[in-house]
Parts: structure tokens; sequence; C-alpha cells
């Protein structure tokens, strides 16, 4: 199946986290929700994955502000995010914080709307 954008247009795409684990996790777009654009991604090859980094906003955990969230697929050998992303499917992922938070999520993540156009961006890793 042809991806409707390629994986460099992910960037700037934004993503719609919906948090399974904890089961009472509230942010700041409802229960189980967090809302951010990927604002990078490497592939690391098809044994080993993928990572994406989503910048976030309004994201508090224990007091402290959060910008950045990590999320790698659920399984190491699970299907590839990227091609999920790019073909509208939700995808099982695992997400933490930076080095200095707590946030430790699973569930699912999935494309709301479009990335750049020209799919072009600084440090982008296809």
């Amino acid at each position: 199946m042809n991806s409707p954008v390629p994986r460099s247009a992910l960037i700037g795409a934004p993503v719609l986290l919906m948090v399974a684990e904890p089961w009472d996790y509230d942010g700041p777009h409802g229960r189980g929700r967090i809302r951010g654009q990927i604002s990078n991604f490497r592939n690391f090859g098809p044994d080993l994955g993928q990572s994406l980094t989503i910048s976030v906003a309004g994201l508090r955990v224990a007091g402290a502000p959060i910008e950045r969230l990590t999320a790698w697929p659920l399984f190491p050998s699970s299907a590839d995010i990227l091609q999920a992303l790019c073909e509208r499917r939700a995808a099982p992922v695992r997400v933490y914080g930076g080095e200095n938070s707590s946030v430790r999520l699973r569930g699912a993540i999935r494309r709301l709307g479009p990335g750049r156009p020209d799919g072009v961006h600084e440090g982008a890793r296809p």
C-alpha cells in the first residue's frame, strides 16, 4: 500500500495520544488524551523500530511542565509506527517524558492532520 504522505512530511503533523495505562490518566485535553505535534522521528531499521519526538503544550506532571514526549513501539517487533501514521492508522506505543520526568504511559497514537506539505525539516531522519 502506498503512503498518502512521505514519512518526512510527518514532521509538524498533529497527533493524539490515547492513554490506556495508567487507566485514570487525565490530561489537558480530557481523560486519557494528549495532543501534540511530531517534531522529529528516528528510524533504527526493521529490527530495532522507531521513535517519535512529540512536542506538547499545557501538560504538567507532578506540577512540572512537560514539553516533549518520546513514543516508541509498544513491542520492539511491533508494526512500523511511521507507516501507520502515514496511513492514518492508530499504532500502539509506550511513551516517556524527559530524563527528569516520571511520565510512563502506554496507549496508541493517531495522526490528526497533515504535516509539513514540503516534507522538509532540518534534523528529520527518514
